[in-house]
């Protein structure tokens, strides 16, 4: 991770501040910053009382907005566990039945339902939950390449029920690949390169 993510906040320059938050990417929009708070940049105080927030301008003055998202006071040590993958991951309760909306314009395709469990160690925010197999997006009527990962929702808990994915029919031998990806409570994510999966095989 960049020095410039996650560094030592101390002292009140603003030019610090912003030279620290250079080079951040942004996600739909928003602009996430983490700042490390070191035992001195406390000024010995054991706690956080209070957080505030300062808007300025280098230029003359002009109107603008600003989105607070969220702020989080969290430990240092929780940044560990942002590589944990999910073990024990297992589907469950799989129901099969013709397209809900429209079969026949979703020819060659079938209804699957899937409850899908697992174990985390560490402590999640949430769980973003992925599939590999699919032909369509459920969240977009477009075609799409079976390698392509999916997402298809998020769980704040070790389960989470997949309802009326559209997957080819079972004609032939065919798989689909689930995958949980964990994000913990810094709002880190291990690479989903090397996420946890199960594979359900039907034909």
């Amino acid at each position: 991770m960049p020095a410039a993510v996650f560094a030592p906040l101390m002292g009140t320059s603003i030019t610090a501040l912003k030279e620290m938050s250079a080079n951040i990417p942004n996600s739909n929009g928003w602009v996430t910053r983490y700042y490390l708070l070191t035992s001195n940049s406390l000024g010995g105080c054991p706690r956080i009382t209070e957080i505030g927030l300062k808007c300025s301008s280098e230029n003359e003055p002009t109107i603008y907005n600003v989105l607070l998202g969220q702020i989080m006071v969290i430990d240092a040590a929780q940044l560990k566990d942002s590589m944990t993958q999910v073990t024990n991951l297992t589907c469950q309760d799989i129901t099969w039945s013709p397209p809900i909306i429209s079969p026949n314009q979703f020819e060659g395709l079938v209804s699957i339902c899937i409850t899908v469990k697992w174990k985390y160690a560490g402590d999640a925010s949430h769980y973003d939950i992925f599939v590999k197999g699919v032909t369509r997006s459920p969240n977009e009527n477009i075609e799409l390449s079976v390698y392509e990962p999916v997402f298809v929702g998020r769980s704040h808990s070790n389960q989470f029920r997949i309802c009326h994915l559209l997957v080819p029919q079972k004609t032939e031998k065919h798989t689909l690949e689930v995958m949980v990806l964990p994000t913990n409570k810094a709002g880190f994510q291990a690479p989903l390169s090397s996420v946890s999966t199960v594979k359900v095989n039907y034909s």
